[in-house]
């Protein structure tokens, strides 16, 4: 089976538009102008973008009515609207308690740094790599103290944070905080660019199940755990075909997972053909 980069650019183009964003979590980038508001929005939804997308758009929906027309100075001062209606919201297994508690630690990122990327930054500069910054990241906001009446709510539901803050030092894939990523750093009709000092070509592929099952096929990896190092591999395998962006090819994956059967029948045939 050859891929070649003709065919991972034609998919690229079918699947790199805003018309299917329109189904994706990142179109709420999309309903603010001030960056700041956006370096937030897309943390939000990165970290809830799990589970059937017909289910995480409506539901990122409410979660973000409770931050105001600006999210950003929601958070930095600490103001949410309806506290008992953000802690009654209920997704899969996570909780709005749960995400008070994450809104509480961006809370405590924006009033210490500033910004995300400010905290992203530090870590990124230890040794310029970007298991480093994301690992720096993280632990930074999981282990911010919060207040005793939060605390109270959220001390059975360490797990569920641990899920929301996935720790690339665990081995994890990473996949949410790797799709925020790929939305901030990266530039083009989909993605918004506003980390412009990452290099684009440091960025891993998001690993979902979609992403897998097409990775597979395509013979980008054969490794049987979605994890960190499947990340690392696939996009390796992708700097063959654009050593500068390799994660552009995140959405030809990913679409063409959710349409596996139409799209991957015809092009493993004609791979198999060529």
């Amino acid at each position: 089976m050859i891929l070649s980069k003709e065919i991972l650019d034609s998919l690229y183009r079918k699947y790199n538009t805003r018309d299917f964003v329109l189904n994706d979590p990142i179109q709420y980038l999309y309903e603010y102008n001030n960056k700041q508001d956006q370096e937030i929005v897309g943390f939000i939804a990165s970290s809830l973008a799990f589970g059937h997308r017909t289910q995480i758009i409506p539901f990122i929906k409410k979660v973000l009515f409770h931050l105001g027309k600006s999210p950003y100075e929601s958070l930095l001062q600490f103001k949410i609207f309806d506290i008992n209606s953000l802690e009654s919201l209920v997704y899969r297994y996570i909780q709005g308690v749960d995400l008070l508690s994450l809104f509480y630690r961006l809370h405590f990122v924006l009033s210490e740094y500033g910004s995300l990327y400010t905290l992203f930054e530090k870590g990124f500069s230890v040794d310029n790599s970007l298991f480093s910054a994301m690992t720096y990241f993280i632990q930074t906001l999981y282990n911010t103290p919060i207040p005793d009446s939060i605390e109270r709510k959220v001390k059975n539901r360490k797990r569920n944070l641990k899920f929301l803050l996935a720790n690339p030092i665990h081995g994890s894939a990473c996949k949410r905080f790797h799709l925020y990523l790929r939305w901030i750093v990266r530039s083009d009709n989909v993605d918004i660019g506003l980390w412009k000092d990452i290099p684009t070509n440091m960025l891993l592929i998001p690993v979902d199940t979609h992403v897998a099952r097409v990775s597979k096929a395509l013979g980008l990896t054969d490794r049987k755990i979605q994890d960190w190092k499947m990340a690392e591999e696939i996009t390796v395998r992708l700097r063959e075909f654009d050593t500068e962006d390799p994660v552009k090819y995140d959405f030809a994956l990913f679409g063409s997972g959710i349409d596996f059967k139409k799209d991957m029948d015809g092009l493993v045939s004609n791979m198999i053909r060529s």
